[in-house]
Protein backbone atom coordinates (compact mmCIF):
# COMPACT_ATOMS: atom_id res chain seq x y z
CA UNK A 1 0.00 0.00 0.00
CA UNK A 2 1.00 3.23 -0.44
CA UNK A 3 1.71 6.00 1.74
CA UNK A 4 -0.86 8.24 -0.14
CA UNK A 5 -3.71 5.89 0.21
CA UNK A 6 -3.08 5.60 3.75
CA UNK A 7 -2.74 9.14 4.66
CA UNK A 8 -5.77 9.95 2.19
CA UNK A 9 -8.00 7.65 4.42
CA UNK A 10 -6.72 9.62 7.28
CA UNK A 11 -7.82 12.67 5.87
CA UNK A 12 -10.98 11.37 4.34
CA UNK A 13 -11.87 10.84 8.01
CA UNK A 14 -11.04 14.14 9.33
CA UNK A 15 -12.67 16.11 6.64
CA UNK A 16 -15.89 13.56 7.40
CA UNK A 17 -15.88 15.07 11.04
CA UNK A 18 -16.04 18.71 9.60
CA UNK A 19 -19.53 21.25 9.49
CA UNK A 20 -20.37 24.01 7.36
CA UNK A 21 -18.63 27.14 8.42
CA UNK A 22 -15.89 25.10 10.51
CA UNK A 23 -12.09 26.23 9.82
CA UNK A 24 -9.95 23.91 7.41
CA UNK A 25 -8.31 20.91 8.84
CA UNK A 26 -4.75 21.57 8.67
CA UNK A 27 -2.67 18.65 7.55
CA UNK A 28 0.90 18.58 8.72
CA UNK A 29 3.04 16.39 6.69
CA UNK A 30 6.66 15.92 7.56
CA UNK A 31 9.30 14.16 6.09
CA UNK A 32 12.86 14.22 4.89
CA UNK A 33 14.44 15.24 1.60
CA UNK A 34 13.38 13.07 -1.26
CA UNK A 35 10.35 11.18 0.33
CA UNK A 36 7.85 12.27 -1.85
CA UNK A 37 6.07 14.57 0.85
CA UNK A 38 5.55 17.25 -1.99
CA UNK A 39 3.85 14.94 -4.67
CA UNK A 40 1.78 13.31 -1.70
CA UNK A 41 0.52 16.97 -0.79
CA UNK A 42 -0.59 17.61 -4.39
CA UNK A 43 -2.46 14.73 -5.18
CA UNK A 44 -3.91 14.99 -2.01
CA UNK A 45 -4.90 18.59 -2.67
CA UNK A 46 -6.54 17.09 -6.11
CA UNK A 47 -8.91 15.12 -4.26
CA UNK A 48 -10.50 17.88 -2.35
CA UNK A 49 -12.00 21.04 -4.57
CA UNK A 50 -11.65 23.66 -1.57
CA UNK A 51 -7.99 22.98 -0.62
CA UNK A 52 -4.70 24.25 -0.89
CA UNK A 53 -0.81 23.26 -0.06
CA UNK A 54 1.68 25.64 1.86
CA UNK A 55 5.47 24.54 1.81
CA UNK A 56 7.64 25.08 4.40
CA UNK A 57 10.33 25.76 1.68
CA UNK A 58 7.81 28.76 0.08
CA UNK A 59 8.08 30.51 3.56
CA UNK A 60 11.81 30.89 2.98
CA UNK A 61 13.28 34.62 4.26
CA UNK A 62 14.57 36.72 1.06
CA UNK A 63 18.07 36.04 0.03
CA UNK A 64 19.29 39.35 1.23
CA UNK A 65 17.88 38.57 4.50
CA UNK A 66 19.57 35.17 4.51
CA UNK A 67 22.88 36.76 3.67
CA UNK A 68 22.79 39.37 6.14
CA UNK A 69 21.91 36.16 8.44
CA UNK A 70 24.89 34.49 7.15
CA UNK A 71 26.82 37.67 7.76
CA UNK A 72 26.02 38.46 11.44
CA UNK A 73 25.71 34.95 12.82
CA UNK A 74 27.07 32.35 11.01
CA UNK A 75 28.12 31.92 7.39
CA UNK A 76 26.58 28.31 7.46
CA UNK A 77 23.04 29.98 7.48
CA UNK A 78 23.79 30.93 4.00
CA UNK A 79 22.42 27.74 2.63
CA UNK A 80 18.50 27.73 3.11
CA UNK A 81 16.37 25.54 5.13
CA UNK A 82 16.99 24.66 8.85
CA UNK A 83 14.89 27.18 11.26
CA UNK A 84 15.88 30.70 11.16
CA UNK A 85 15.50 30.65 7.83
CA UNK A 86 12.15 30.98 7.02
CA UNK A 87 9.57 34.08 7.25
CA UNK A 88 7.60 32.63 10.05
CA UNK A 89 5.75 35.54 10.44
CA UNK A 90 4.64 35.03 6.99
CA UNK A 91 3.70 32.10 7.30
CA UNK A 92 1.72 32.48 10.56
CA UNK A 93 -0.53 35.15 9.00
CA UNK A 94 -0.99 33.07 5.78
CA UNK A 95 -2.64 30.27 7.95
CA UNK A 96 -4.31 32.49 10.23
CA UNK A 97 -6.21 34.01 6.93
CA UNK A 98 -7.13 30.65 5.64
CA UNK A 99 -8.33 29.80 8.57
CA UNK A 100 -10.71 32.48 8.64
CA UNK A 101 -11.94 31.57 5.25
CA UNK A 102 -10.13 34.12 3.38
CA UNK A 103 -8.81 33.70 -0.26
CA UNK A 104 -5.43 34.25 0.41
CA UNK A 105 -2.27 34.32 -1.96
CA UNK A 106 0.15 31.48 -0.83
CA UNK A 107 3.68 32.22 -0.69
CA UNK A 108 6.00 30.77 -3.23
CA UNK A 109 10.11 30.35 -3.45
CA UNK A 110 11.81 30.61 -6.52
CA UNK A 111 14.72 28.31 -5.97
CA UNK A 112 16.00 29.00 -9.52
CA UNK A 113 17.26 31.98 -8.31
CA UNK A 114 17.34 31.54 -4.67
CA UNK A 115 14.84 34.15 -3.65
CA UNK A 116 11.26 34.87 -2.80
CA UNK A 117 8.81 34.77 -6.17
CA UNK A 118 6.92 38.09 -6.92
CA UNK A 119 3.79 38.15 -4.82
CA UNK A 120 2.25 38.70 -8.73
CA UNK A 121 2.56 34.98 -9.15
CA UNK A 122 1.52 33.23 -6.03
CA UNK A 123 -1.38 30.96 -6.01
CA UNK A 124 -4.58 31.89 -4.36
CA UNK A 125 -6.05 29.75 -1.83
CA UNK A 126 -10.00 29.18 -2.72
CA UNK A 127 -12.09 30.75 -0.30
CA UNK A 128 -13.42 29.05 2.46
CA UNK A 129 -11.06 26.06 2.15
CA UNK A 130 -11.55 22.80 3.96
CA UNK A 131 -8.21 21.34 4.08
CA UNK A 132 -4.66 22.98 4.29
CA UNK A 133 -1.71 20.68 3.53
CA UNK A 134 1.30 22.35 5.16
CA UNK A 135 4.22 20.30 4.03
CA UNK A 136 8.04 20.67 4.99
CA UNK A 137 10.87 18.80 6.04
CA UNK A 138 10.85 19.77 10.19
CA UNK A 139 7.05 20.80 10.51
CA UNK A 140 6.26 20.11 13.38
CA UNK A 141 9.45 19.75 14.77
CA UNK A 142 10.70 20.27 18.27
CA UNK A 143 13.99 21.97 19.96
CA UNK A 144 16.79 19.52 21.26
CA UNK A 145 17.72 19.55 24.46
CA UNK A 146 21.06 21.75 25.32
CA UNK A 147 22.99 18.41 25.95
CA UNK A 148 22.33 17.16 22.60
CA UNK A 149 24.31 20.21 20.52
CA UNK A 150 27.51 20.08 22.52
CA UNK A 151 28.87 17.68 20.23
CA UNK A 152 28.93 17.96 16.27
CA UNK A 153 27.04 15.31 14.60
CA UNK A 154 28.97 15.14 11.31
CA UNK A 155 32.04 16.40 9.54
CA UNK A 156 30.11 19.60 8.20
CA UNK A 157 29.03 20.46 11.64
CA UNK A 158 32.77 19.76 12.98
CA UNK A 159 35.26 21.25 10.35
CA UNK A 160 32.45 24.86 10.44
CA UNK A 161 30.56 25.00 13.63
CA UNK A 162 33.25 23.82 15.88
CA UNK A 163 31.84 25.85 18.51
CA UNK A 164 28.20 25.01 17.90
CA UNK A 165 26.94 28.66 17.38
CA UNK A 166 25.00 27.38 14.46
CA UNK A 167 23.30 24.45 15.33
CA UNK A 168 22.44 26.36 18.82
CA UNK A 169 20.81 29.44 17.03
CA UNK A 170 19.12 26.57 14.70
CA UNK A 171 17.79 25.18 18.23
CA UNK A 172 16.70 28.72 19.79
CA UNK A 173 14.60 29.84 16.83
CA UNK A 174 13.04 26.60 16.72
CA UNK A 175 12.35 26.54 20.00
CA UNK A 176 11.24 30.38 20.32
CA UNK A 177 9.62 31.18 16.73
CA UNK A 178 8.17 27.92 15.86
CA UNK A 179 5.59 26.49 17.75
CA UNK A 180 3.59 29.48 16.61
CA UNK A 181 4.02 28.54 12.77
CA UNK A 182 3.06 24.50 13.87
CA UNK A 183 0.51 25.26 16.36
CA UNK A 184 -2.62 25.27 13.91
CA UNK A 185 -1.79 21.81 13.00
CA UNK A 186 -4.39 19.51 13.50
CA UNK A 187 -3.13 16.27 12.02
CA UNK A 188 0.76 15.82 12.15
CA UNK A 189 1.96 12.43 9.77
CA UNK A 190 5.66 11.29 9.72
CA UNK A 191 6.98 9.46 6.96
CA UNK A 192 10.53 7.89 8.09
CA UNK A 193 12.98 6.13 5.82
CA UNK A 194 15.05 3.32 6.39
CA UNK A 195 18.03 5.36 7.25
CA UNK A 196 20.40 8.66 6.15
CA UNK A 197 22.06 7.15 3.72
CA UNK A 198 18.64 7.06 2.42
CA UNK A 199 17.96 10.37 2.41
CA UNK A 200 20.96 11.25 0.78
CA UNK A 201 20.24 8.70 -2.18
CA UNK A 202 16.96 10.07 -2.89
CA UNK A 203 18.14 13.22 -3.28
CA UNK A 204 20.71 12.41 -5.41
CA UNK A 205 17.88 10.96 -7.51
CA UNK A 206 16.04 14.28 -7.30
CA UNK A 207 19.47 15.98 -8.64
CA UNK A 208 20.04 13.65 -11.26
CA UNK A 209 16.39 14.18 -12.77
CA UNK A 210 16.94 17.63 -12.36
CA UNK A 211 19.93 17.30 -15.09
CA UNK A 212 17.93 14.98 -17.17
CA UNK A 213 15.69 17.95 -17.50
CA UNK A 214 17.85 21.29 -17.38
CA UNK A 215 21.31 20.02 -17.93
CA UNK A 216 24.39 20.60 -15.58
CA UNK A 217 24.13 24.36 -15.32
CA UNK A 218 23.74 26.81 -12.57
CA UNK A 219 22.22 25.54 -9.50
CA UNK A 220 22.90 22.33 -10.43
CA UNK A 221 25.58 20.06 -7.33
CA UNK A 222 27.47 17.51 -7.71
CA UNK A 223 27.94 14.53 -5.65
CA UNK A 224 29.94 15.80 -3.20
CA UNK A 225 27.94 19.09 -2.54
CA UNK A 226 24.94 17.19 -2.34
CA UNK A 227 26.22 15.23 0.24
CA UNK A 228 27.86 18.64 2.00
CA UNK A 229 24.16 20.04 1.44
CA UNK A 230 21.94 17.49 3.17
CA UNK A 231 24.76 17.34 6.47
CA UNK A 232 22.99 20.86 7.05
CA UNK A 233 19.77 18.91 7.95
CA UNK A 234 20.81 15.82 9.50
CA UNK A 235 20.90 16.86 13.16
CA UNK A 236 17.64 17.84 13.45
CA UNK A 237 16.04 15.02 10.71
CA UNK A 238 17.50 12.44 12.97
CA UNK A 239 15.92 14.50 16.04
CA UNK A 240 12.85 14.49 13.98
CA UNK A 241 13.18 10.19 13.64
CA UNK A 242 13.57 10.07 17.83
CA UNK A 243 10.79 12.18 19.05
CA UNK A 244 8.13 12.40 17.11
CA UNK A 245 6.93 8.85 15.90
CA UNK A 246 5.72 9.23 20.10
CA UNK A 247 2.91 11.93 19.16
CA UNK A 248 2.37 12.05 15.61
CA UNK A 249 -0.90 11.22 14.40
CA UNK A 250 -0.13 8.74 11.97
CA UNK A 251 3.59 7.80 11.62
CA UNK A 252 4.61 5.96 7.98
CA UNK A 253 8.04 3.71 7.65
CA UNK A 254 9.20 3.84 4.23
CA UNK A 255 10.65 1.82 2.20
CA UNK A 256 13.94 2.40 0.15
CA UNK A 257 11.71 2.59 -2.78
CA UNK A 258 9.58 5.34 -1.41
CA UNK A 259 6.71 2.84 -0.31
CA UNK A 260 5.94 1.51 2.88
CA UNK A 261 7.83 -0.84 4.15
CA UNK A 262 5.75 -4.65 4.66
CA UNK A 263 5.33 -6.84 7.91
CA UNK A 264 3.63 -6.59 10.90
CA UNK A 265 3.87 -2.57 11.70
CA UNK A 266 4.09 -0.54 8.80
CA UNK A 267 1.87 2.23 10.67
CA UNK A 268 1.59 3.70 13.94
CA UNK A 269 -1.66 5.74 14.59
CA UNK A 270 -1.94 7.49 17.93
CA UNK A 271 -4.70 6.17 19.92
CA UNK A 272 -5.95 9.62 20.68
CA UNK A 273 -6.85 10.25 16.52
CA UNK A 274 -9.45 7.84 16.66
CA UNK A 275 -11.06 8.20 20.17
CA UNK A 276 -14.39 9.66 20.16
CA UNK A 277 -13.61 11.46 23.31
CA UNK A 278 -11.73 13.87 21.31
CA UNK A 279 -14.13 14.90 18.88
CA UNK A 280 -15.09 18.68 19.99
CA UNK A 281 -18.17 20.42 19.47
CA UNK A 282 -17.00 20.80 15.39
CA UNK A 283 -16.75 16.80 14.94
CA UNK A 284 -19.27 14.53 14.20
CA UNK A 285 -19.93 11.39 16.41
CA UNK A 286 -19.69 8.17 14.70
CA UNK A 287 -17.67 5.15 14.05
CA UNK A 288 -17.98 5.23 10.38
CA UNK A 289 -14.67 7.57 9.30
CA UNK A 290 -12.34 5.32 11.45
CA UNK A 291 -13.61 2.34 10.16
CA UNK A 292 -13.03 3.03 6.96
CA UNK A 293 -9.22 4.12 7.45
CA UNK A 294 -8.30 1.40 9.38
CA UNK A 295 -10.14 -0.75 6.55
CA UNK A 296 -7.79 0.54 4.14
CA UNK A 297 -4.74 0.30 6.45
CA UNK A 298 -5.47 -2.97 7.14
CA UNK A 299 -6.63 -5.36 10.32
CA UNK A 300 -3.93 -7.37 12.70
CA UNK A 301 -3.08 -7.85 16.44
CA UNK A 302 -3.28 -4.19 18.96
CA UNK A 303 -0.31 -3.62 20.61
CA UNK A 304 -1.44 -2.56 24.53
CA UNK A 305 -0.41 1.15 25.04
CA UNK A 306 2.33 1.54 27.51
CA UNK A 307 0.60 3.92 29.32
CA UNK A 308 -2.32 6.10 29.44
CA UNK A 309 -3.41 8.34 26.51
CA UNK A 310 -4.59 11.43 27.02
CA UNK A 311 -6.91 13.76 24.32
CA UNK A 312 -5.00 16.97 23.06
CA UNK A 313 -6.34 20.19 22.10
CA UNK A 314 -6.08 20.97 18.57
CA UNK A 315 -2.24 22.27 17.62
CA UNK A 316 -0.52 20.55 20.41
CA UNK A 317 0.97 17.86 17.85
CA UNK A 318 0.51 15.27 21.06
CA UNK A 319 -0.45 15.91 24.29
CA UNK A 320 1.12 12.74 26.26
CA UNK A 321 5.15 13.09 26.39
CA UNK A 322 6.43 11.06 23.76
CA UNK A 323 6.69 7.55 23.43
CA UNK A 324 10.34 6.05 22.33
CA UNK A 325 10.36 3.73 19.68
CA UNK A 326 12.72 2.01 16.99
CA UNK A 327 14.15 4.97 14.99
CA UNK A 328 15.95 4.58 11.74
CA UNK A 329 19.99 2.97 12.58
CA UNK A 330 18.54 2.37 16.21
CA UNK A 331 20.41 0.01 18.53
CA UNK A 332 18.80 0.84 21.38
CA UNK A 333 15.74 -1.91 22.32
CA UNK A 334 12.19 -0.86 21.13
CA UNK A 335 10.28 0.93 23.86
CA UNK A 336 6.89 0.21 23.56
CA UNK A 337 4.48 3.42 21.54
CA UNK A 338 0.92 3.74 22.15
CA UNK A 339 -0.64 1.69 19.61
CA UNK A 340 0.10 0.42 16.30
CA UNK A 341 -2.62 0.72 13.56
CA UNK A 342 -3.22 -2.87 12.08
CA UNK A 343 -6.19 -3.55 14.34
CA UNK A 344 -9.82 -3.30 14.73
CA UNK A 345 -12.14 -0.42 14.96
CA UNK A 346 -13.26 -1.81 18.34
CA UNK A 347 -10.19 -2.44 19.44
CA UNK A 348 -9.32 0.50 18.89
CA UNK A 349 -12.07 2.73 20.45
CA UNK A 350 -12.29 0.20 23.60
CA UNK A 351 -8.44 1.33 23.94
CA UNK A 352 -9.19 5.03 24.20
CA UNK A 353 -12.23 4.77 26.84
CA UNK A 354 -9.79 2.61 28.81
CA UNK A 355 -6.84 5.02 28.67
CA UNK A 356 -8.66 8.28 28.69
Amino acid sequence: MSPEAVIAALVEDRLARRRPGDPPLILGLCGAQGSGKSTIAARLAARVERSAVLSLDDLYLTRAERQRLAREVHPLFATRGVPGTHDVALGVATIAALARGEAVPLPRFDKAIDDRAPPSVWPCAPEGCELLIFEGWCVGARPQDEVELVAPLNALEAAEDSQGIWRRHVNAALASDYPRLFAPIDTLVLMVPPQWSTVLRWRTEQEEALRRMHGAGAGMMDDAQLARFVSHYERLTRHIWSEMPGRADLCLKLAADGDMTGGAMPIRLHPSSMCRERDGPKHRKGKAGSAQLLKAIGKGPMTKPARPVRTRPRGTGGGAPAALVDGPESSSPKRSSPLWARTSFMAVTTACRRHA
